[in-house]
Parts: C-alpha cells; sequence; structure tokens
C-alpha cells in the first residue's frame, strides 16, 4: 500500500511502505516493484520484498524482509516501514526492530498525533473510513466503522539492506460469533386478515394488543421476510 493520495503523481517513491496484514498461522507474500512508467522491468530493474508472518501462541510476528533485486530508475533507499494489523483486542504490548536492533517505540492515543510521528503505534478499536465526505454536508456526519486496528510504523532505514520486524503480543483476531436465537419465535394471538379488506395490492393483518413496549414482528412471504 501506498500513502493515501488522489493521483500516483502526488508520489515519488520515497513514501512509507505500508502493509496491511491479517495474520493468521504462517503466510507469506511478496512485494514487487518498478519504476511503473517504463518497460525496464524486462531487463529485471526490479525489486522483490518479502512479508512473512507468524503466530506464535498470542504473539503475531511481522517481518518485513530486505528487497531483493537490481533496483530501478530513481529508486529510494530509505524509506519508513508501516504495518495495519488487524486485530480484535489491543495488546498487551507491542515491539519492532530494524536490523535486529530494537526500536523504540511510543503509543499514540489519536490517528492524528500517529500520522504526525514516527517510531510509534496506535490501537483504533473504531476505525472511519468515512474520512473523504464534503465539508459540512450531512454525510460528513456518517460514521463507517470497520474492524479493530494496530497501527504500527517505524522511521527511515536502507530497505536493501535492513529487515524490519514487528511482533504484537496479545494479538487475537479470532471474530466474535454472533448471537443467533434459535428459539422458535412466537405467533400473536388472534393473528387474521380480513377478507372483506383483502386487494390486490394489500392485505391488512391485524392481532390482538401484545403486553409490553416496542414489540415488533416480521412477516415472512414466499421465504421472504418482510420487516
Amino acid at each position: 500500500m501506498a500513502p493515501e493520495n488522489n493521483s500516483i503523481n502526488e508520489l515519488n517513491g520515497s513514501e512509507n511502505r505500508i502493509f496491511d496484514v491479517y495474520p493468521s498461522g504462517n503466510s507469506e507474500f511478496t512485494l514487487y516493484e518498478d519504476d511503473g512508467t517504463s518497460v525496464d522491468y524486462k531487463e529485471g530493474k526490479n525489486t522483490r520484498t518479502k512479508v512473512t508472518s507468524e503466530i506464535i501462541d498470542n504473539k503475531a510476528v511481522i517481518t518485513v524482509n530486505a528487497a531483493k533485486g537490481k533496483g530501478y530508475k530513481g529508486m529510494v533507499k530509505d524509506r519508513g516501514t508501516e504495518v495495519i494489523v488487524n486485530t480484535q483486542v489491543k495488546p498487551k504490548n507491542v515491539k519492532a526492530k530494524i536490523d535486529n536492533k530494537n526500536v523504540k517505540l511510543k503509543e499514540v492515543t489519536t490517528e492524528e498525533e500517529y500520522q504526525n510521528s514516527e517510531n510509534v503505534y496506535f490501537y483504533n478499536e473504531h476505525p472511519n473510513l468515512n474520512k473523504y465526505s464534503t465539508k459540512g454536508s450531512e454525510f460528513e456526519k456518517t460514521e463507517i466503522i470497520t474492524a479493530p486496528k494496530l497501527y504500527i510504523k517505524v522511521g527511515k532505514t536502507d530497505i536493501t539492506k535492513n529487515t524490519v520486524s514487528f511482533s504484537v503480543n496479545g494479538f487475537n483476531n479470532t471474530q466474535k460469533k454472533e448471537v443467533v436465537d434459535e428459539a422458535v419465535p412466537t405467533v400473536p394471538t388472534g393473528l387474521k386478515a380480513d377478507e372483506a379488506n383483502i386487494t390486490d395490492r394489500d392485505i391488512t393483518l391485524n392481532w390482538d394488543k401484545v403486553e409490553g413496549e416496542n414489540t415488533t414482528y416480521d412477516l415472512m412471504i414466499n421465504r421472504i421476510v418482510h420487516t
């Protein structure tokens, strides 16, 4: 991933590398990069970066290996690295290493502070995807909440020489099971339709008054549920 942008012309190749990961067991993928404009890739002018994730008990380890390959025109070697770890719970602690040397991380509590800092991490329990609506519009007030995410960022290093790794202790991305009411719903007493009021478009249903507030029923017609 690249930082949020409106056009690739806003990017110059020095941006942080960003990896959105869903750790599960042992997995890996390879990031391929070239200059994006020429056919030099046919001559092998590119880089490949192997990224792995591993779950050990309740710890997730994400490793971004050093980039391999001939490189390409305009390539920037010194770049920062970020990972977005999808986890359902706030981790107990977060660690990072560059070239097997510990990086001191600071926990921040807002997305703004995260964006304006480096060597930091931020757990967002309720990420809001609605960030680009028109200012002052009604839709701006709408929240589009997605699953919790842990954001980790470290500063620039030579990506062709150094491996960057992250460990998340207290990792758990087990989805919460939806509670399903298996009990057969009750049918209101006195449910009936007055045939005199049935038309080709409408069927009016009546039933005995139900005790309690906010009692509603769903109606299934031809296997379609109408609320």
